[in-house]
């Protein structure tokens, strides 16, 4: 202990006098569990006289995590929810956009004999592709010939359900195809004319006769005239095309071409059969360039007189039989010519 001076502090007396300690007031706190965000500590002591304290921390636990998918449907989203399994906070919500249009690259075709595989996009409620890793495609069979084919769309990992497309291949059309007659003229010989057919597509692939199209042919098909054959498209092609023939009347042949003075007369073979009548055409050269005609309109008439030619001439001469089929005239082939000079 120390003693001052009353009026002037100074130091009288100075004696050591020892003063035993206090002591820890303490004063006792509960423990605190740590939680997945806070941390907690074991239960301790403070001093409320001085920073003594046993405080001991425990360390945060944090979120112990869950997963919950919820797959999406075909009209429904989904969503994967991330949560704490201690503490039942909700983490993190994904959404899984349902897959609202599903669609084929191509939904029609014209048939060509190859296989048709159209491609699948399929696009979520967020208007963005889902990848094909998420769903599986099947085709129907075939899918070569004309017909309707379905496509089954099979969802998987966070999708389910499925969804059925169909395309279809259509017939091709008979404009585009060609038909080609074997014959498309002959010669009146009292027999029925079948000529052949032959049709080809597009590609110049030749069509099978019953399988992809039928031929009917018009009634008759004997007498001079003209003949409609008509082919019938079916199966992978669609339509009607007809083709048309033509019998000529028979031929005749000259046999004689006597000369006259300015003129000359003209024999032929009578023809009585489909025949109502005779040409004869006449010209200074063999090609019967700028060639006359004159016309016998009796199949029983077989000569002919041609005057008012030139003296000392030499003429070209040929005949060919026509026949009179309603407002439809019908002619035969010429004939060998033979040349003949006039008289002066």
């Amino acid at each position: 202990s120390v003693v001052y001076c009353s009026d002037c502090h100074a130091e009288l007396s100075r004696e050591n006098v020892v003063i035993n300690a206090l002591g820890h007031d303490l004063v006792h706190h509960d423990s605190k569990a740590p939680t997945c965000t806070d941390k907690g500590y074991k239960e301790y002591d403070t001093c409320s006289r001085c920073d003594y304290t046993t405080y001991e921390e425990l360390a945060v636990l944090g979120h112990k995590l869950t997963t919950k998918t919820t797959k999406a449907t075909i009209s429904a989203n989904g969503s994967i929810v991330r949560k704490c399994a201690t503490c039942g906070k909700v983490i993190s919500t994904t959404t899984i956009y349902y897959p609202k249009t599903v669609t084929l690259s191509a939904t029609s075709y014209t048939y060509d004999g190859k296989v048709k595989t159209p491609a699948v996009t399929v696009k979520g409620s967020d208007g963005k592709v889902i990848s094909s890793g998420n769903y599986s495609v099947a085709y129907a069979s075939g899918r070569t010939n004309v017909g309707t084919y379905k496509v089954t769309v099979t969802f998987k990992n966070n999708y389910s359900g499925s969804k059925a497309l169909s395309f279809k291949i259509n017939a091709v059309s008979s404009a585009k195809c060609s038909v080609k007659l074997g014959a498309t003229s002959y010669t009146y010989d009292g027999k029925v004319k079948t000529p052949t057919v032959t049709v080809k597509n597009a590609a110049g692939k030749v069509l099978k006769k019953n399988t992809d199209y039928t031929v009917t042919y018009a009634t008759g098909r004997k007498n001079v005239g003209t003949y409609k054959v008509t082919v019938k498209f079916k199966g992978n092609y669609t339509g009607t095309k007809t083709a048309s023939f033509v019998i000529n009347p028979p031929k005749t042949s000259l046999t004689s071409v006597v000369a006259g003075s300015k003129r000359f007369t003209a024999k032929w073979t009578k023809k009585s059969t489909q025949v109502t009548g005779y040409q004869i055409q006449y010209a200074t050269s063999s090609s019967f360039k700028s060639a006359k005609t004159v016309s016998v309109t009796s199949y029983k008439t077989v000569s002919k007189l041609v005057k008012s030619l030139k003296g000392k001439t030499r003429y070209y001469v040929r005949v060919r039989t026509y026949k009179t089929v309603g407002k439809t005239k019908y002619y035969s082939s010429w004939s060998t010519y033979k040349k003949v000079t006039t008289k002066k």
